[in-house]
């Protein structure tokens, strides 16, 4: 099947709770990164759009990695 070049995921392990996450990543103003077309899978929608730029993106991965590491377990 084809798949979109302008939508990327990020899977999160199975045993980080996705809605613990997005509540956080959201309180921090990164917003809309709910999983693509309701899949129920653990995974982040992250745009990739012509407009958005590349510092952008590492920046956002960046603080979702800062997310991953230093949440509350």
């Amino acid at each position: 099947g084809a798949r979109s070049e302008t939508v990327s995921t990020i899977n999160v392990q199975k045993d980080i709770p996705y809605d613990q996450l997005t509540k956080q990543l959201r309180k921090s103003g990164i917003l809309d990164i709910d999983c693509y077309r309701n899949l129920g899978e653990n995974q982040l929608r992250i745009s990739i759009f012509p407009n958005v730029a590349k510092d952008d993106l590492e920046t956002l991965t960046k603080a979702i990695d800062y997310m991953l590491d230093n949440r509350k377990k």
